[in-house]
């Protein structure tokens, strides 16, 4: 049976450009879900208006839960109300168009050609201001040490993941923000996930993070490295429970 390819996307007030990003992220997929995540302008009108090639859903959050929150609860949602086989793919996509869709192919393509678990936008960090490129610099060196794999953009929301790795993102990681990222990154080291980054287009800069969620952030990759490196979690009894697919 042939696979299919879900595509997730979390936005949070994204009038602007959610219509837009489905539409393209439509040409690529089967399947999108937008997790609204306590929009309080037009975003959900939006999608609705966006006549995508492929079926898509909305889920709404009551109020702003937080970028991680809401992919881990959507991913949830999939999971149990979809129920992909494990040869199924998802798509993470950031819902400002900060992100090309038309790159979803060369992604795949990659994953494919290279038989890997999962494929990372690395984004051309030219029109960063200085700082910024400073602090995701920082993140990224981070990352990659808790990884135990080079990462060379640590706060890239643009990937492609296998579905049948999708279990130990939920049976591991607990994000709210943005540190969802870097969390994804430390598991799929640490589990010894097969995974590469590859360069994407990045043509609108997007200021999102400041020193705080920085912080966060590393925080949460440590605190993910304790998990699986100390069995702080009881991660085999989670999978028999939750990680169940069809074939």
């Amino acid at each position: 049976m042939e696979r299919k390819i879900y595509a997730i996307i979390p936005a949070h007030n994204e009038e602007k450009t959610i219509r837009n990003v489905v539409f393209e992220v439509g040409k690529y997929v089967n399947e999108i879900i937008v997790i609204n995540d306590g929009s309080i302008d037009m975003t959900v009108n939006e999608v609705i208006k966006s006549k995508s090639q492929a079926m898509v859903s909305v889920l709404s959050n009551p109020t702003n839960f937080g970028k991680g929150s809401s992919i881990l609860h959507c991913a949830w949602w999939v999971t149990n109300v979809a129920k992909p086989r494990s040869n199924d793919l998802i798509v993470f996509i950031d819902a400002d168009g900060q992100h090309v869709p038309s790159d979803i192919p060369k992604l795949i393509k990659t994953l494919d050609d290279e038989d890997l678990d999962m494929v990372i936008g690395a984004r051309n960090l030219g029109q960063y201001p200085f700082h910024k490129k400073i602090g995701n610099w920082g993140l990224s060196v981070i990352a990659s040490i808790l990884a135990g794999q080079k990462i060379v953009d640590g706060e890239c929301g643009f990937r492609i993941i296998r579905w049948e790795r999708c279990i130990e993102l939920l049976c591991t990681i607990n994000p709210t923000q943005y540190e969802i990222e870097m969390e994804i990154n430390v598991t799929a080291g640490l589990r010894g996930w097969k995974f590469k980054q590859v360069e994407i287009q990045s043509p609108n800069y997007r200021p999102r993070q400041n020193i705080k969620s920085g912080v966060r952030n590393v925080w949460a990759g440590l605190k993910t490295w304790l998990k699986i490196n100390l069995k702080w979690l009881d991660y085999d009894k989670n999978r028999d429970r939750y990680g169940q697919f069809s074939t």
